[in-house]
């Protein structure tokens, strides 16, 4: 402003409307402006919009500005000057000054002036009209608010949303905790996150991940004793189930510069669960410093404690699939060695069965006939395939265990197994209704003998009517029954096994997963010699070590005298 504007010292207090009076026009109802509404005075000579704009940007939240203009001035001009600056600030501009025209008046308005008053204005009008423009405003910036509160609250739902997303595609914890480090800090703004969780066997509260971004390296003693700070440990955090900041709200400073680590320590707490179990706070997520905000305030802290409680939702998942897949192990261990302890038979049977038809699994991923075979099949497969001959443990050991081919008569006994195995599996599989695994098991069990031509059995499937883990375990099975030695018959060489299960391509066995054999019959051989000579390990291709612990139930799929006949 012009070196002719004063400012009464008594009108310099905490100010609602700003008057600027180019004429002296307000300065007899100053008084009684200032008692209505404690506004600013200030005094001018003429109209200068680079100044004007230098000290509307130094007043302090004005609830309106008032501008006298004299009879010399532009009013239009005024109102199209001052309104871009006050728009930012959603502060009401109010005219006063000579008369005007109709058509006059209406321009400011349309230029965004909130009102013209013609002078001379008696005070208590002018301090309605800054009662309303003050009211107008408090509107406005309450709709802002909620605006802003609606934006934070559409970003905090996107964030979870593609975190929960991410989190549900993690195979482990280590992922989980990566993945919430990383997400969870570039939501803050952080310079650098650590997610601890307790060890569910120790109780121990330990890191999980450490995550750092541009130059906001963690603090050494983050790694030695969890302790930066005496009243916020990440034990007290732990503890009382409670956020803290660092510095408290209290205790920040007025200086952004002054405020540079802040920390933000969140625990991570199992949503639906009781607050008195064990496992109702699993961890806690600790973030340190941020970029261009100097504190972590309180708006933000529902947010973010919202995306640690999807964490620590997804970490338990984890836990519980794990336990379920533990649980799941023992059984299949306990009716694998239940198998093992009905036959005489010697040799690897099944880990030999199981890396062959992994094998082929293998080679048929990616082919567009079998979209459905990804990594949770194999896996699934994996450990299926082990249980395809459980059902012999209800086969007489009269024949189980007979030396010499079996009767038509006892070949019809034998042929139960895969019926009994499969009713053995669903009864298992009801404790476990949404597992693929027990699936993939009672599907193997029951038609691994089933043939592409349908002449085989319990059902006489044929085609794609056969699930495809069972036609898969039907090569293996029978490739591992002819190059094998039995009570019953010599093996034959891995080429005659390999002609043999080449002809019978459209016959027994799926054309696709016969040549998937053919393209890796090299490999076959190898891992036939390697696991024949009781080697620990197939190149990466052995199923999980308590498989190779195990032996199998005779297998006479084949004789090499006869392809046709079948158990």
């Amino acid at each position: 402003m012009p070196s002719s504007v004063s400012q009464p010292g008594s009108t310099t207090t905490l100010a609602t409307a700003v008057v600027i009076d180019e004429t002296g026009v307000l300065a007899s109802t100053y008084e009684h402006l200032l008692d209505r509404s404690a506004a600013r005075y200030l005094r001018c000579q003429e109209f200068d919009p680079v100044q004007l704009h230098a000290l509307i940007n130094d007043i302090a939240d004005p609830s309106c500005l008032i501008y006298a203009f004299g009879p010399d001035s532009d009013p239009l001009e005024i109102a199209r000057t001052l309104c871009p600056m006050l728009t930012g600030a959603a502060v009401p501009l109010l005219l006063v000054g000579p008369p005007l025209e109709a058509d006059a008046a209406l321009a400011l308005i349309d230029a965004g002036a909130f009102d013209y008053l013609p002078a001379p204005v008696d005070g208590g009008v002018l301090a309605t009209r800054v009662a309303a423009a003050s009211k107008l405003r408090a509107a406005w910036q309450d709709f802002c608010r909620a605006n802003e509160r609606r934006g934070e609250l559409s970003t905090t739902l996107l964030a979870v949303l593609e975190l929960t997303t991410g989190l549900n595609h993690c195979q482990d914890e280590e992922q989980v905790v990566a993945m919430a480090a990383e997400q969870l800090t570039a939501f803050l703004g952080a310079r650098g996150s650590a997610i601890l969780l307790v060890d569910p066997i120790t109780e121990e509260l330990g890191f999980s991940q450490i995550y750092e971004t541009g130059t906001g390296e963690i603090p050494a003693d983050w790694r030695v004793d969890h302790r930066p700070h005496p009243d916020a440990t990440v034990h007290g955090v732990f503890r009382d189930a409670q956020t803290r900041r660092i510095p408290e709200p209290e205790t920040q400073p007025a200086r952004d510069e002054e405020a540079t680590s802040p920390a933000l320590l969140v625990p991570l707490v199992s949503p639906g669960t009781d607050p008195g179990s064990d496992q109702h706070v699993i961890g806690v997520a600790w973030f340190h410093g941020r970029y261009g905000i100097p504190v972590y305030r309180d708006e933000e802290i529902p947010s973010i404690e919202l995306l640690c409680s999807a964490v620590a939702a997804a970490v338990l998942a984890i836990r519980a699939r794990h336990t379920r897949e533990q649980a799941r192990d023992s059984i299949v261990a306990a009716l694998v060695e239940l198998t093992e302890a009905r036959d005489n038979n010697t040799g690897r049977h099944l880990d030999r069965v199981t890396t062959f038809a992994v094998l082929l699994a293998e080679e048929l991923r990616g082919h567009p006939r079998f979209p459905e075979i990804n990594d949770a099949f194999i896996d699934d497969l994996r450990r299926a395939t082990p249980l395809h001959d459980v059902g012999k443990v209800a086969v007489p050991d009269s024949i189980l265990l007979k030396s010499d081919r079996l009767t038509d008569e006892e070949m019809e006994i034998m042929r139960t197994h895969a019926g009994a195995g499969a009713e053995c599996l669903r009864s298992v599989r009801e404790r476990f209704p949404n597992s693929r695994f027990m699936r993939t098991a009672e599907e193997i069990a029951r038609y691994h003998h089933e043939r592409f031509d349908g002449r085989g059995y319990p059902e006489g499937l044929s085609g794609h009517d056969i699930p495809l883990p069972a036609r898969i375990v039907a090569l293996a099975d029978v490739y591992d029954a002819l190059t094998t030695r039995r009570v019953y018959k010599e093996p034959i060489s891995h080429a005659a096994a390999a002609d043999i299960i080449i002809q019978q391509k459209g016959r027994h066995f799926d054309p696709l997963v016969v040549e998937a054999f053919e393209r890796q019959v090299d490999r076959f051989r190898e891992l036939a010699e390697a696991l024949g000579q009781g080697e620990a390990s197939a190149n990466g291709f052995m199923p999980p070590l308590w498989y190779l612990s195990t032996r199998a139930p005779s297998m006479r799929d084949y004789s090499p005298s006869d392809v046709e006949e079948t158990e």
